[in-house]
């Protein structure tokens, strides 16, 4: 399977040639360009990016561009939801936010988020050389994992690193089997890691998913509470 990459261009077109120079872009994938209002410097700076995609073996036919307006924003929305959907069909999303309208870049995300579509962040700070990622693994807990079982196993293994599962399970109320293929699937994501014989230990990312983990569940908490007590 190809890979999707979604990138918001504004004025200048180097945040997205670097993101695709950097991943190594390949035939059969494609590229979405995500930008806002046309003006002659934005069309300036896609037609510098469709030139040196088309010559990384980029076809041309796998490259979409669409303009939104963050004044419109359902509009907007449905847009981006629906090239998403025909155009990147199943492909593995690599979303590039570092360049364009800050507005625009919010529109893909939280259109991403109501899809339910995993993807990894692999971002630029336009104007400067630094970059930051994100990986699927972590953008998967958030959509689908948080306040489920997955949850409360790395959040028990961050109050107690040194559990294994048998005590894991012992502590969250389920049974072994369970915590066991409940940390299979975190350690595929990325949010967990085990080496050798020793205990599972949280990532980076696992520590982060963990922390979002107990901060829902206390307002979801808090939430219930709050029902719970009788009008006046």
């Amino acid at each position: 399977m190809g890979r999707c990459f979604i990138i918001t261009l504004g004025f200048h077109s180097d945040v997205g040639l670097r993101r695709i120079a950097e991943k190594g872009v390949k035939p059969g994938d494609k590229v979405l360009i995500v930008s806002g209002p046309p003006v002659q410097a934005s069309k300036q700076a896609i037609e510098e990016f469709v030139l040196y995609a088309s010559k990384v073996n980029v076809d041309q036919k796998n490259i979409r561009e669409i303009h939104v307006d963050p004044l419109k924003a359902s509009e907007g929305i449905e847009e981006i939801a629906r090239t998403i959907e025909d155009f990147c069909g199943e492909e593995g999303i690599i979303l590039e936010l570092g360049g364009g309208l800050r507005a625009v870049s919010a529109l893909v995300l939280l259109t991403l988020f109501g899809l339910r579509r995993k993807f990894a962040i692999e971002s630029s700070v336009e104007g400067t050389g630094m970059s930051y990622s994100v990986p699927e693994g972590f953008v998967d807990f958030l959509i689908n994992r948080v306040g489920t079982r997955d949850g409360d196993v790395i959040e028990k293994l961050r109050e107690n690193d040194d559990s294994d599962a048998r005590e894991l399970a012992k502590s969250i109320g389920c049974g072994e089997k369970t915590v066991v293929n409940r940390m299979s699937a975190l350690k595929r994501i990325g949010l967990i890691e085990k080496q050798g014989r020793g205990s599972p230990k949280l990532t980076p990312w696992g520590e982060a998913a963990a922390s979002i983990n107990s901060l829902f569940k206390r307002r979801k908490d808090s939430s219930l509470s709050k029902e719970d007590q009788p009008s006046r």
